[in-house]
């Protein structure tokens, strides 16, 4: 009897921190690692070894995706997902070019029977929130950012203020505690969103305030001091880096004073991340109202339908980029939703991390 013999490939999806695909170039075209597992070798070693052959990256197999098979060629395909633990990208002859790409860059470049089925499935079974997330928001074109407890820890800030307030006047102050002093600030101040005169004449009281300044002067002092205590909200920088290696046009939106605004902004390092930057005293109205998205979507030369915004606030950013017709992002944390401003056209997450991930 004469048994039948398949020939027994391991392949692995490989994705990097970025969520970046890992591909090389053979015969076929553009696919992912893989390889005939030899004789009497484990199939998940033959996976992690045809990865190491192949690309010099050392990956650690996380998850059996499942078995690919075809009678009439004599295959079965065993596919693993994996994650790099070692190694830098090395060109060697079954590899001439290799890379890791975004995944929907991948996915165009492949064109070889069903290897791009295979990466999609294995990437929709390995997070379902990712796919019901990624199928109901539209691929965009450009992505608009609000700046305050969105690209910058607005919190954070605050408090660096009120420990610098302390310091300046603190000898004035009947309140001596320091985080009486910050609570005391961070109450008058609203989130950002009560008139700086009126968290003035709120500390004032409340801190037993000796002696203080006139609010003209105090005014200035809020405006030099506190843009100064910018602060950087986590991933930051590695979300902005994400989408310009992607292509999209990015803009910043803001609503604030533009001298307070445009010094935080200089001071994070954001002026020269975006294609354009508006504020809004400098626009002459102010989020939620759709004519500042419009006038910030404009020189983009992109249309409403075509971008993201990602903001914090459920009013002023979810509400507003909504009704001027782009997808809304809600960057939670900082603001307590308004049920009121839930719709098909918005999805909310926990941070950047979560918007690298399910953009990918």
């Amino acid at each position: 009897m004469e048994f039948y013999k398949p020939l027994v490939p391991a392949s692995v999806i490989l994705l990097n921190e970025n969520r970046e695909v890992l591909l090389i170039r053979g015969r076929r075209g553009w696919e992912m690692p893989q390889g005939c597992v030899e004789g009497g070798e484990p199939i998940r070693e033959a996976a992690v070894r045809e990865v190491l052959e192949e690309t010099g990256i050392h990956v650690e197999l996380t998850r059996f995706c499942g078995v690919y098979h075809s009678l009439t060629r004599g295959l079965c395909n065993f596919l693993y997902r994996g994650r790099t633990v070692g190694g830098t990208l090395t060109f060697s002859w079954e590899s001439p070019e290799l890379g890791f790409f975004l995944l929907k860059e991948a996915l165009k470049m492949i064109t070889w029977g069903n290897f791009r089925e295979r990466i999609v499935r294995t990437l929709e079974t390995d997070d379902t929130q990712c796919r019901s997330w990624w199928n109901t928001m539209i691929e965009p074109k450009a992505v608009l950012f609000d700046l305050d407890e969105t690209l910058m820890a607005r919190g954070q800030a605050m408090r660096l203020f009120a420990e610098r307030l302390r310091a300046d006047y603190g000898a004035a102050f009947a309140v001596k505690e320091p985080d009486a002093v910050i609570r005391i600030v961070l109450a008058a101040d609203g989130g950002g969103y009560r008139p700086k005169q009126e968290m003035y004449e709120e500390i004032v009281p409340f801190l037993g305030w000796k002696g203080a300044p006139e609010w003209p002067e105090f005014r200035e002092y809020y405006r030099r001091i506190y843009p100064a205590c910018a602060v950087p909200e986590e991933g930051m920088s590695e979300i902005l880096r994400y989408f310009q290696k992607a292509g999209l046009k990015l803009g910043l939106l803001t609503n604030g004073e533009s001298r307070v605004q445009y010094a935080k902004i200089d001071l994070l390092g954001l002026r020269e991340a975006f294609d354009r930057i508006t504020v809004s005293e400098e626009a002459g109205c102010k989020k939620p109202d759709p004519r500042i998205f419009a006038m910030t979507l404009e020189p983009l030369g992109v249309r409403a339908e075509e971008a993201w915004y990602v903001g914090d606030h459920p009013h002023n950013d979810i509400f507003g980029a909504k009704a001027a017709g782009l997808t809304a992002v809600w960057k939670r944390g900082s603001q307590p939703w308004d049920d009121a401003c839930r719709s098909s056209r918005m999805q909310s997450l926990p941070g950047f991390r979560s918007l690298r991930r399910y953009t990918s």
